[in-house]
């Protein structure tokens, strides 16, 4: 019997730890605030010096997919850099923000031309707001969102003088 007491003790931990994992799982799929998700896509600051590629024009974007599409986002002292520019109504994305400034910034959607005006959504009977707050020097946080109209939006950080430092870029939403 003493033969088995080892491995059967591995066996115990990997077990519960798989279990907590699912816990964690399940808990993500009721919480879907930034904070609480598991990294869905890479952190943007991998390899911050590379440039994204150009964003693909609206005649050559395909049908939304119920498939979220990573678009990776950097932020800095004081600009925001999207992979992309133009986006799909219906298509959910999910946007990786990393911060390569000193500064702790913030990522807010909102539609172009307005201050500190999050887009607002009603997911699982929740309501949520277009933005991720606090994003730490180094760090990267997530946002998940699905475009419903079409037109011009912005990214950008409300931080006390980061907007009007130029913290912004202008991106557009097709049908």
């Amino acid at each position: 019997m003493r033969r088995f007491g080892i491995p059967l003790s591995i066996l115990v931990v990997v077990l519960v730890g798989l279990g907590a994992l699912g816990s964690a799982s399940s808990a993500v799929a009721e919480d879907a605030t930034p904070a609480a998700m598991i990294a869905r896509c890479a952190s943007p600051l991998a390899t911050p010096t590379a440039s994204f590629p150009a964003s693909p024009t609206a005649s050559s974007m395909e049908t939304p997919t119920t498939e979220p599409v990573c678009v990776g986002v950097i932020e800095g002292d004081f600009y925001v850099r999207p992979e992309r520019t133009t986006f799909q109504v219906g298509q959910p994305y999910v946007f990786a923000v990393g911060n390569e400034g000193a500064a702790v910034h913030e990522f807010v959607i909102e539609p172009a031309g307005e201050v500190d005006k999050p887009l607002e959504a009603v997911v699982n009977g929740e309501e949520r707001e277009s933005e991720i707050e606090d994003i730490s020097p180094g760090e990267t946080a997530e946002l998940e969102w699905t475009f419903t109209e079409p037109g011009r939006y912005q990214f950008a950080c409300h931080l006390p003088g980061h907007y009007e430092a130029g913290m912004k870029i202008e991106v557009e939403v097709v049908a």
